[in-house]
């Protein structure tokens, strides 16, 4: 299932905006009218993580951002492996490629 809710540009100002709450989140690209997952993480503060990758991107070309609070860390966990598994997002790297490295 894809990420429930709006895409946000992913800006300095977008992330001084949000809640510093647990959420799963994915960084997109826009090309053309549509979106690419490079990215999909879980965090406790999501503002931090959010400003953090502002400076240092884990995928190149990113310009909007998807978010999605969990209350527990059980379903954070599910709901990201989820959304790799769906989207296979080229800047997460599994640990199954790791291990056969």
């Amino acid at each position: 299932m894809p990420f429930k809710g709006s895409a946000y540009p992913f800006s300095r100002v977008m992330v001084a905006n949000m809640n510093e709450v647990r959420a799963v989140y994915g960084l997109f690209s826009l090309r053309g009218n549509t979106y690419f997952c490079e990215y999909v993480g879980q965090t406790d503060s999501l503002r931090s993580t959010l400003a953090q990758h502002l400076v240092n991107p884990p995928a190149q070309g990113v310009t909007h951002v998807f978010v999605e609070p969990h209350a527990t860390p059980e379903r954070l966990c599910w709901r990201e492996a989820a959304l790799i598994a769906e989207f296979d997002p080229p800047a997460n790297i599994s640990s199954e490629s790791v291990a056969a490295d």
